[in-house]
C-alpha cells in the first residue's frame, strides 16, 4: 500500500515538474518600443506585426496568437481566426505566417511570425498612445497547455499637418498684431503716415481672419 502511495506521489511530482518546465516566450520585434505611426502624413496603410514565438515544449502541436490594443471604449483585436474548430480572435500560427529555423519546430530559436494589420480608415484610429497586448497559447488535443503574454507601447498620429506648421499658425496672428501696434506707435512719432498704418491694419485683420479660418479647417481635419 505504501509502495502504491509513493508511486502516485512520484507521478504527481513528475507531472508538476513537466508543467513547470513548459513555457512560452514572446518577443515583439515590430512595432518597436514607443514606435510612432503617421498614416496621414507618411501614407502608412498597415503595419506588419513581427513576433518571435518560442515554445519550450516540442510536443505542443497547435499555437495561436491573439493581439489587441487598448482604447477608452475597450479592446480592439488585430487578429481574427477563420478556423471553425477554434473560432474567435486567436489566430492559428503555422508555416503560412511564420518562418522556422527547422520546419515546424517551435523550440529555440522558435518561430518568426508576421501578422499584417491594416489601419482602419473609417473611422481612423484616434491619435494617441496605445498598449499592444500580445497573447500566445499552445494546445495539445484541443486543450491549452501553456500561455504567455507581453505588452508593447505604440503611438498613432493622424494629423494632416506636423507640429511645426501648428506652431507657425499660432505665431502668425501674434506677429501681425505686434506689427500693427508698432505701426500705431510709429504714427505717433510721425515716422509713417496714418494711411500706411490703415492699410497695414486692414491687411493684418484679413490675415488674422484667414489664419483663424485655416486653423479651424485643419482642426476638423486633424483628429
Amino acid at each position: 500500500m505504501i509502495g502504491k502511495k509513493i508511486l502516485i506521489i512520484a507521478m504527481l511530482l513528475i507531472a508538476m515538474v513537466g508543467t513547470a518546465s513548459a513555457a512560452i516566450t514572446l518577443t515583439v520585434n515590430t512595432p518597436t518600443d514607443a514606435q510612432l505611426f503617421r498614416p496621414n502624413l507618411d501614407g502608412e496603410t498597415y503595419v506588419d506585426l513581427n513576433i518571435t514565438f518560442v515554445d519550450s515544449t516540442a510536443t505542443n502541436s497547435v499555437h495561436t496568437l491573439g493581439i489587441q490594443y487598448a482604447t477608452a471604449d475597450g479592446n480592439v483585436f488585430m487578429t481574427t481566426d477563420s478556423n471553425s474548430d477554434q473560432p474567435g480572435t486567436d489566430l492559428n500560427m503555422s508555416s503560412s505566417n511564420c518562418s522556422f529555423a527547422v520546419a515546424e519546430v517551435w523550440t529555440t530559436p522558435g518561430a518568426d511570425c508576421i501578422i499584417r494589420y491594416t489601419f482602419p480608415t473609417s473611422p481612423q484610429i484616434a491619435t494617441g498612445t496605445y498598449a499592444l497586448d500580445v497573447n500566445g497559447s499552445a494546445y495539445v488535443g484541443g486543450n491549452i497547455t501553456v500561455t504567455a503574454s507581453t505588452v508593447r507601447v505604440f503611438s498613432i498620429d493622424n494629423r494632416w499637418i506636423n507640429s511645426s506648421v501648428e506652431a507657425l499658425l499660432i505665431i502668425i496672428p501674434i506677429v501681425l498684431i505686434a506689427a500693427l501696434i508698432i505701426g500705431i506707435v510709429l504714427v505717433g512719432f510721425g515716422v509713417v503716415s496714418g494711411q500706411t498704418v490703415l492699410i497695414l491694419a486692414v491687411g493684418a485683420v484679413v490675415s488674422i481672419i484667414a489664419v483663424i479660418v485655416l486653423s479651424g479647417i485643419l482642426d476638423v481635419l486633424t483628429p
